[in-house]
């Protein structure tokens, strides 16, 4: 009966959509992070797929126990995925993945050290709370990433194109970790070493830099005079624009970010580059009264 009342909902007929946003190959900060992140999920899955397998080949456990181990990592990762929410107050999106991909890495080596239950439980709840973040935080660099007034549909298929580059990691980094693991001695050190060192190449390589040289200091230059604004409950708006941000200083702000912003009765002229950070507007929350009260003394 409830199948037969339900109406499925008529969306508006659009254009076709293409599988690959063409002008993404010539963005640099996009196309260095997908590919970092063919390097980091060729190591992220190595934990998750061989714990149990250490736990009873190498410590000799139980079955059963080694079966919960797992459980238990992907119970961590559920409030990992929750860590993404808070942290903008403190980090940009662009700031928590390499972190986290970093973290990650330095505990799979040190998951060459863990030779008792105890260690591997907490290594095992430390790596899936780090793992939900790392797979979280995937998803929201993709927008940040895209061009300022990306529509939904460009941002649908860079998130495609994002994962297709995890997905080739994910091919072949686990059968390589698997190829390189012998279950018969309990020796997993070659796995480990390459699981630690793709997470960390991921992270410490030059592309985070990259981006984040290219997010955070781009010069910008403008003969118009740019309209000033602030955090506020109105929409926000719809061209790129500059902002005031902690300690009185120049922000950025990109059309397609989140948020809503108050225009004030200011204008900036910027007759020569001056460099600027982009940023998250959430981060000017806290520090809206403080700016209000600068701007009217």
């Amino acid at each position: 009966m409830s199948f037969v009342l339900l109406r499925s909902h008529k969306v508006e007929r659009t254009r076709p959509r293409s599988l690959i946003d063409t002008q993404a190959f010539r963005e640099l900060p996009f196309m260095s992070y997908v590919f970092a992140l063919a390097i980091l999920f060729s190591g992220y899955f190595v934990p998750l797929f061989y714990i149990p397998t250490y736990a009873i080949t190498h410590l000799h456990t139980t079955g059963d126990l080694a079966f919960y181990l797992l459980a238990v990592t992907n119970a961590a990762a559920f409030l990992g995925r929750l860590v993404p929410g808070f942290v903008p107050r403190w980090f940009a999106t662009v700031q928590v993945l390499p972190l986290a991909t970093a973290a990650g890495g330095a505990l799979v080596f040190a998951w060459i050290g863990v030779h008792n239950l105890a260690g591997l439980v907490v290594f095992c709840i430390i790596y899936g709370i780090l793992s939900g973040v790392i797979i979280t935080v995937t998803t929201l660099m993709v927008s940040d990433l895209s061009p300022p007034g990306a529509v939904h549909e460009t941002i649908g298929t860079r998130l495609g194109m994002a994962y297709f580059s995890c997905g080739i990691g994910l091919l072949i980094g686990s059968p390589i970790a698997g190829a390189l693991t012998d279950t018969s001695k309990g020796d997993f050190l070659k796995a480990q070493v390459w699981g630690g060192a793709t997470l960390l190449g991921g992270a410490t390589s030059k592309i985070h830099k990259v981006i984040i040289e290219m997010m955070y200091l781009t010069p910008i230059t403008s003969k118009e005079p740019m309209p000033l604004f602030l955090w506020h409950r109105h929409q926000p708006p719809r061209q790129d624009c500059l902002i005031l941000g902690p300690s009185n200083k120049l922000e950025y702000h990109r059309a397609s970010s989140q948020g809503s912003l108050l225009q004030l009765p200011i204008t900036w002229s910027l007759k020569e580059q001056l460099p600027v950070r982009r940023c998250e507007i959430s981060r000017l929350r806290s520090n809206m009264s403080l700016m209000l009260s600068t701007l009217l003394d």
